[in-house]
């Protein structure tokens, strides 16, 4: 069996690729950071980011789980929608009242506030993105927002009262 050792040079080369790969990744995370005012770890966020399923009385979809600071922030800001059977998940990690709006938002959606069991204490359906700046706040206290695309909410039969299971 023959194995090969590397040289120094080889170990050199090796850890210089390294570090130009590092260096790409601080650049990138600095340029999104500077650009966009919100910095987080936007490569880890997307390696070690969170989907949850979450099923209706009429369906199920896939949630992404944004629970930092930042990443709830972001929100869906940018993007440019969202695929059938595709939502995010806000979680607050505490009961309270939170206010969204619609800043930078490209496509209308449905916000849907949910209690720490399950249940729907607020929707507002259709919310547009030229809403901004107006805030929608939920009124019953609530642990988690849903952001679903514009005019699903019935659709899934999600109206106040109706019992969500968030997968966990």
């Amino acid at each position: 069996m023959y194995k090969h050792k590397l040289s120094h040079k080889e170990k050199r080369g090796a850890i210089y690729f390294l570090l130009v790969i590092l260096l790409c990744f601080v650049v990138l995370y600095g340029y999104k950071c500077a650009s966009t005012k919100v910095c987080q770890p936007m490569f880890l966020e997307n390696v070690f980011r969170k989907n949850v399923d979450i099923t209706f009385p009429n369906g199920k979809i896939s949630a992404m789980v944004v629970d930092t600071k930042e990443s709830r922030e972001e929100g869906l800001s940018g993007r440019e929608g969202l695929s059938d059977g595709e939502g995010m998940l806000f979680d607050f990690g505490i009961s309270g009242k939170f206010g969204f709006w619609m800043k930078d938002m490209l496509f209308p959606i449905d916000m849907i506030w949910i209690n720490s069991n399950g249940i729907i204490v607020d929707i507002v359906e259709n919310a547009l993105p030229e809403d901004y700046p107006k805030t929608y706040i939920n009124s019953p206290p609530a642990s988690y927002v849903l952001e679903i695309g514009a005019n699903k909410s019935r659709a899934y039969g999600l109206f106040l009262g109706s019992k969500v299971n968030i997968g966990k």
